[in-house]
C-alpha cells in the first residue's frame, strides 16, 4: 500500500543508506588520515631526538677528545721544557767544574813554578 502511494520512497531510503555509509566511510578514511599523519609526526619527532643525542654524543666526545689531546701536547709541551732545563742545568755544571778544573791547572802550575825556583 505505502509503494502504491510513494513508488520512489525505496530509492530515496537505498539512496539515504548510500548517503550516510559514504559520509561514514569518508569520515573513517580521514579519521585514518589523521591517525596516520599524527603517528608520522611522532615517527619524524622521534627520529629528530635520536638525531639531535647522536650530534650531543658526538660533539661531547669530540670534545673529550680535543681536550685529552690539548692535555697531551702540554704534558709533551712541559717535559720538553724540563729536558731542556735539565741539560742547561747540566752544562752550567760541567762549565763550572771545567772552569774548577783550569783554577786548579793553573794553581797547580803556579805551585810548581813556586817550588821550582
Amino acid at each position: 500500500e505505502k509503494k502504491l502511494k510513494d513508488p520512489d520512497a525505496e530509492d530515496r531510503e537505498e539512496a539515504r543508506c548510500r548517503a550516510e555509509e559514504e559520509v561514514y566511510a569518508r569520515r573513517q578514511a580521514e579519521a585514518e588520515e589523521r591517525r596516520r599523519r599524527e603517528e608520522e609526526a611522532r615517527r619524524r619527532a622521534k627520529e629528530e631526538d635520536e638525531e639531535e643525542e647522536a650530534r650531543r654524543r658526538a660533539e661531547e666526545e669530540e670534545a673529550r677528545r680535543r681536550a685529552e689531546e690539548e692535555e697531551e701536547e702540554d704534558r709533551r709541551r712541559e717535559e720538553k721544557e724540563r729536558r731542556a732545563e735539565e741539560e742547561r742545568l747540566n752544562k752550567l755544571e760541567e762549565e763550572e767544574a771545567e772552569r774548577r778544573r783550569a783554577e786548579e791547572e793553573e794553581e797547580a802550575a803556579r805551585n810548581k813554578a813556586l817550588e821550582d825556583q
